[in-house]
């Protein structure tokens, strides 16, 4: 996200927002697909939480 910021070669100026997720597998009992549906959602409402508090930033998802 910064090095797109600071890129001197692109003409316009570029900005980007990323939501992130993570997940421990140890002693997990959830299937592959389901940890990757909820990964998605996660990184998804992250991105969306990164975008309301004023764009241009990473937001890690938090659990409510």
């Amino acid at each position: 996200r910064i090095s797109l910021e600071k890129d001197e070669t692109l003409e316009h100026k570029v900005t980007a927002s990323f939501g992130v997720s993570t997940y421990t597998f140890m002693n997990s009992e959830l299937p592959a697909n389901k940890i990757l549906t909820n990964l998605i959602e996660e990184s998804d409402q992250a991105l969306y939480t990164a975008k309301n508090k004023g764009r241009n930033r990473t937001q890690h998802f938090l659990a409510a």
